[in-house]
């Protein structure tokens, strides 16, 4: 099956909602937020859309979305510190030392893909295209992580995580040959920085 990968955009963004409306609500705005909003049921889903598109048209929203022809079949986001914050509030992520770099900081937080298209290379080729789009920004440290929780099927990593740095101003290199793709895709980059172990507490690893 062939695909083709595009930088979520205001032009594109219709295409996301596609593939919003099925994921089940957050419309990836989790990490985006410093702290949770107090919205429950269909309130919390309207907000959620709100501000996503809102953000995806001040350029402050980052995703690759992955085609079938016309299709959106996937996505994963990613984004610099000061674009997905909530990461920063999390105790898991302060018990294993955050980065101390002057390097910009990227961060890898959401991959869905349409039912239909699990198990065939979909979060691979989305993560590769999101690495090369960061090397092409200016690279610099990359961290990515885990969700346990059998609710989430959009993310299905489980894995621990490692911290990857991506040159700057050259493509990343990526060796992801595996077809176990979901779980073994972030664990076949390149080049790793440090590694360390974090056992995610909660739906969320927070």
């Amino acid at each position: 099956m062939e695909y083709t990968v595009r930088e979520l955009s205001p032009e594109r963004y219709p295409d996301f909602e596609q593939l919003a409306l099925k994921q089940g609500g957050c419309w990836c705005m989790y990490y985006q937020r410093e702290r949770p909003i107090h919205a429950h049921g269909e309130e919390w889903k309207k907000i959620n859309r709100r501000d996503k598109k809102a953000l995806v048209r001040k350029g402050r929203s980052h995703a690759i979305l992955v085609y079938t022809g016309n299709t959106p079949v996937g996505w994963c986001q990613y984004g610099t510190r000061e674009e997905l914050p909530r990461i920063d509030a999390g105790r898991g992520y302060k018990k294993i030392d955050p980065p101390r770099t002057n390097e910009k900081l990227w961060r890898i937080t959401c991959f869905f893909v349409d039912r239909k298209y699990r198990g065939k290379g979909v979060s691979k080729l989305a993560l590769k295209a999101a690495l090369d789009s960061i090397g092409k920004q200016g690279g610099g440290l990359v961290e990515a992580y885990p969700v346990v929780s059998k609710k989430m099927a959009a993310v299905r990593y489980t894995r621990n995580v490692r911290k990857r740095r991506i040159q700057t101003n050259r493509t990343p290199r990526n060796n992801l040959g595996s077809n176990a793709e979901d779980d073994s895709a972030l664990s076949k980059l390149n080049s790793p920085v440090q590694n360390f172990v974090w056992n995610p507490r909660g739906s969320n690893g927070f």
